[in-house]
């Protein structure tokens, strides 16, 4: 194909003309399953380069490995016309998915990219998730068939809550395929091999538009020479077996790739969207990074993939927790620098240097406005939903993947564990998503849905958890930090001690906690018998048996009702109306929660408040106890 191209070069422009880098004027370039191996790869790159209208690419199925991959990846990335790129099933590998991230930060133009089956890994996967998040074009990424392993599906997972662009100029036929409007097409027919699908250079806008009708090319004397000439495939000179499709103004549209319906609608949505079948969500991966135990110093080498994912992974954390400035004395190569953490300012990472900074966060509760987003959920639901097509395991790990970037509302896991029927997998659904609900107080919704038996066994899989509910902490705790769920339960209980030292603050109650100055509410702490200061902003140990008396402040805040403000007028007629909205949606155990949240920002209510929203609750109404601990 570039032969061809430099033969055009030269018929056209004469001998004199440099050859080595010609201009071609390709818009459609299918060259897939033709296994050009490293050095076609090398080749194509060069073809990508040097040709600035493309905007179509099937490359797949021809085995560019290794450094071919990794320059037609950067060539691809740095286009600035692509929008439909193929390289399923060639060994991209590291090196390759690293470059295409890296460049893709910066496109503008690419709208689908398929890296199916290209050894995509975790680490990989988390810098194309870094690379997807800073772009504004991509609306539809295929990685399916590629071991991304846990912390792969968790980044890639977490980008659709931020992603919202507009919707794509890119339309689906009644088949499926995704195309683009052109007033005429060339492709392979019958089973010829793909040729070099060119236009002449006099036809082509400087803008790299496609030409209207009226200046369509009349299919006359070719540079490439008679055996070499470009098929146009028009109304008039259409082949007897040729079905063309296309609108009142009959330009045809071009049938680029193999896309099924449900990825088309992907394409048509305003939410960039992956495909994550068949991606092995459940393994560990080389990551090896714990998101849920971030605090502490981080020396980074931003030149090592590993280490560029996992500066992009804790920057993906401050921002989430929104809880100030968790990154402290960040410098690269020891020079000083603020970096942002603001979503709507994706912080670029450089492609060298060595990070040092200091993760600090205060963990507090979720409340119930932290919940999954509505369209997630349902794209969540969509994904799991029962298929022969799709096996079980695949299904349960895509809820895994997610579960430790969503919180959920406790009718949310209801939905989810319903649409599975091994019991071992509704275990594990519940295990996983337990930790993360916001409203404990109404767990029956979904522990009522479960026999006795997977009840024993969620029991035994949680432990204390099972038994735990914030709004109850004050016990004492004996804990292996090196289980996973005594660990998760430290961590509850260090995010409700920070609420409740907040909360004290904000009474000023006084500290009765001397002896543990690091926190009011957790006190005597040993790991391992030893003594330790336990703090709200402190890393909480991996291994060892931590022991502590956790010392609830919850008797003493009635006593300070006269120190709390009282709702205003306004403020109570604005909380009453969103309450009503909730209730008419017929949504009681969700106005409940709110309520309960908003009630612990140590604001004050007057008995006629309290009497209008009890009203409100349609029957039944909260039992008397459950209003009285909210009150």
């Amino acid at each position: 194909a570039l032969q061809a191209a430099r033969q055009m070069q030269i018929s056209t422009h004469g001998a004199a003309t440099p050859v080595s880098s010609p201009k071609l004027y390709i818009r459609y370039f299918d060259i897939s399953r033709n296994h050009i191996g490293t050095q076609g790869g090398k080749l194509l790159a060069e073809i990508v380069t040097n040709s600035p209208y493309l905007l179509q690419l099937n490359a797949s199925w021809n085995k560019i490995r290794l450094d071919g991959a990794q320059r037609l990846c950067e060539a691809i990335a740095q286009h600035a016309s692509l929008q439909f790129v193929d390289l399923s099933w060639n060994g991209l590998g590291r090196d390759g998915i690293v470059a295409m991230s890296d460049g893709l930060i910066g496109n503008t133009s690419i709208q689908y990219i398929n890296l199916s089956n290209c050894r995509l890994d975790d680490i990989g996967a988390c810098l194309l998730a870094y690379s997807c998040r800073r772009n504004k074009s991509l609306r539809f990424v295929q990685v399916q068939g590629n071991v991304i392993g846990v912390a792969g599906g968790r980044a890639l997972l977490r980008i659709q809550r931020f992603k919202k662009l507009k919707s794509t100029q890119a339309r689906c036929k009644p088949d499926g395929f995704p195309f683009q409007q052109a007033s005429f097409i060339q492709r392979p027919l019958g089973s010829q091999p793909p040729k070099l699908l060119v236009d002449r250079p006099g036809q082509v806008s400087p803008s790299g538009r496609t030409p209207t009708r009226r200046s369509r090319p009349s299919p006359g004397p070719s540079p490439l020479g008679s055996d070499q000439r470009s098929s146009f495939l028009t109304p008039k000179n259409a082949t007897k077996g040729s079905k063309l499709r296309g609108d009142n103004n009959n330009v045809l549209p071009l049938a680029v790739m193999d896309l099924p319906i449900e990825e088309c609608n992907g394409l048509l949505s305003e939410e960039l969207r992956f495909g994550l079948n068949h991606c092995a969500l459940d393994v560990p991966g080389e990551m090896q990074f714990d998101p849920s135990n971030p605090n502490g110093i981080w020396r980074l080498d931003l030149a090592v993939p590993r280490d560029k994912a996992v500066a992009s992974e804790l920057w993906e954390i401050a921002v989430r927790e929104k809880s100030g400035e968790n990154w402290k004395g960040e410098a690269i190569d020891g020079r000083g620098l603020d970096i942002p953490e603001d979503e709507d300012r994706p912080w670029i990472i450089p492609p060298k240097g060595i990070l040092t900074v200091k993760y600090t966060s205060v963990p507090k509760p979720p409340a119930p406005e932290n919940a999954i987003q509505s369209s997630v959920l349902n794209n969540l639901k969509g994904m799991v939903e029962k298929n022969k097509a799709v096996k079980d395991n695949h299904r349960l790990g895509l809820v895994l993947a997610t579960a430790p970037e969503e919180y959920f509302m406790a009718a949310h896991v209801r939905d989810l564990v319903e649409k599975f029927d091994d019991r071992s997998h509704r275990v594990q659904l519940l295990a996983s998503m337990f930790t993360r609900v916001v409203d404990l107080a109404n767990t029956d919704a979904f522990l009522n849905t479960i026999s006795e038996m997977e009840r024993k066994l969620l029991a035994s899989e949680l432990g204390p958890l099972f038994h735990f509910h914030p709004s109850f902490p004050a016990n004492r705790y004996t804990l292996d930090m090196s289980t996973k769920y005594d660990f998760i339960l430290a961590k509850k209980l260090q995010e409700a001690a920070n609420d409740e030292n907040d909360m004290a603050k904000t009474l000023g109650l006084p500290d009765t906690g001397r002896l543990q100055r690091g926190s009011r509410c957790i006190r005597n702490a040993t790991l391992d018998g030893a003594k330790l200061l336990f703090s709200g902003s402190m890393s909480l140990p991996t291994q060892g048996l931590m022991s502590f008396t956790y010392v609830s402040l919850a008797p003493y805040l009635p006593t300070c009702a006269s120190k709390m403000k009282p709702f205003s007028d306004g403020e109570f007629e604005e909380f009453r109306f969103a309450l009503s909205d909730i209730l008419q949606s017929k949504k009681p155990d969700e106005a409940l929660t709110v309520l309960k949240s908003r009630l612990s920002t140590g604001k004050a209510l007057n008995c006629n408040q309290i009497i209008s929203l009890c009203n409100m609750w349609p029957s039944p109404r909260p039992a008397f106890a459950d209003i009285h601990k909210i009150f």
